[in-house]
């Protein structure tokens, strides 16, 4: 958290010095935080584990799990409902989408709703594992968490979430360069999962199909 608390004034000022809109700078600080919570809530898990045992463990996993999900869906719902309340033009609009050499133009509107679409399922995905929070801390209570860090070294432990720091920061400025919000809240969206995956795969499934469960799509 402390390296978020040096970078984040960095990301601050470069948008402001862009001219980003408002809510383009409060939900790229939001979403930029996500890493750096990850990182301060897995280490005070591992501070706590040979302490208050498996359990404790396990909850400090899906919290992280629910919080992450969470925060994503209220930033870009948040997002798209600043620019729907500032003026529905925004809605009328059209965009070019590259793919390669390929270009496709498609209407704002179709590119708002897909992004509200995810913001909404993450919002649902966060909720659930708050919801039904002693369950997901019994299914994966006897999964520990994969070995990701090679030889449990610390510095990995960073890198790796600095990187994906470092992807989440890039999106607002792919944004303001190519005017497409999609392009960049993708990128920035990509980053965040990629600290999930990092973090817990384990723990994400479990909270997936409890989701699954709830949606009746699953036994």
């Amino acid at each position: 958290m402390f390296g978020a608390c040096v970078i984040s004034p960095l990301l601050l000022a470069g948008l402001l010095m862009s001219n980003a809109p408002l809510w383009v700078v409060l939900a790229s600080l939001m979403i930029f935080l996500i890493p750096s919570a990850a990182l301060t809530l897995y280490g005070f898990e591992i501070g706590v584990e040979p302490r208050s045992g498996v359990k404790a463990v396990a909850c400090m996993r899906v919290l992280i799990v629910a919080l992450i999900p969470l925060a994503l869906g209220l930033g870009i719902i948040a997002a798209y409902a600043d620019i729907m309340l500032s003026g529905m033009e925004f809605l009328s609009g059209m965009h070019e989408v590259r793919m390669g050499a390929t270009k496709i133009t498609l209407p704002d509107w179709i590119l708002a709703c897909a992004s509200f679409s995810v913001g909404s399922f993450l919002f649902v995905l966060g909720a659930i594992a708050l919801v039904n929070f002693r369950r997901v801390v019994e299914r994966i209570k006897g999964s520990p968490r994969p070995a990701w860090i090679p030889k449990h070294s610390k510095a990995s432990q960073v890198f790796a979430l600095a990187i994906s720091a470092l992807i989440v920061g890039v999106g607002p400025f792919i944004f303001l360069k190519s005017g497409v919000f999609l392009a960049g809240a993708v990128t920035s969206l990509l980053g965040a999962y990629l600290t999930l995956l990092i973090v817990d795969q384990q723990a994400l499934k479990a909270v997936y199909e409890e989701l699954m469960a709830f949606l009746r799509l699953e036994a």
